[in-house]
């Protein structure tokens, strides 16, 4: 009897995703000088290439996020952990936390102001024990009013330093004080 060939299982992610990057077009834009006061008086077009984009997932401290990064970096991406699927479910999933159908959903609240509408979302709670590394320390202090968080107050608390920082007007019209501000307020 003759032997048989092996059987190959078929191209790796990473040979799928380098392939991918190489088949992805640069993107071309134009832009025409014409009219446009320039040094030497001549007029013309200028032309501006740049990597087409691919779909990779990106490790992170709450597991894998969906990033557009360019073709010419997957080498680099591939190198540093990030997949061409989704682990968690095994396909092409959203960018955002909930977007996953395997990934457990996380709570979030949303910047009331209409131009932005950022999602706020809650970071995952680690285990209260991960925390206390030092119990063994006498000099350690032991403060259980941070253990006693709820996605609501912590939501809560990012909402606000994202209004203080990014809507600063709109932040002072609902009665968003600073920390600062609620000391002067207090004397």
């Amino acid at each position: 009897m003759g032997k048989r060939a092996a059987v190959s299982e078929g191209p790796s992610d990473e040979a799928i995703l380098l392939a991918q990057a190489q088949a992805t077009p640069s993107v071309v834009t134009k832009d025409n000088l014409e009219g446009e006061e320039v040094t030497d008086g001549d007029s013309g077009t200028v032309t501006h290439t740049k990597p087409g984009k691919v779909r990779v997932y990106k490790p992170t401290q709450f597991g894998y996020k969906a990033r557009e990064i360019p073709a010419t970096n997957v080498t680099a991406a591939l190198k540093n952990g990030f997949l061409l699927n989704c682990p968690d479910c095994g396909g092409k999933c959203g960018d955002g936390p909930n977007d996953c159908p395997e990934r457990p959903k996380r709570m979030y609240r949303q910047c009331p102001v209409p131009q932005c509408g950022k999602k706020i979302f809650d970071y995952e709670q680690k285990d209260i024990d991960a925390a206390e590394t030092d119990a063994a320390d006498p000099m350690a202090i032991r403060d259980d009013s941070y253990m006693q968080s709820t996605p609501e107050l912590r939501t809560k608390a990012v909402l606000d330093k994202h209004m203080l920082l990014i809507h600063p007007n709109e932040a002072s019209a609902a009665g968003i004080l600073a920390p600062a501000q609620r000391e002067v307020q207090r004397v």
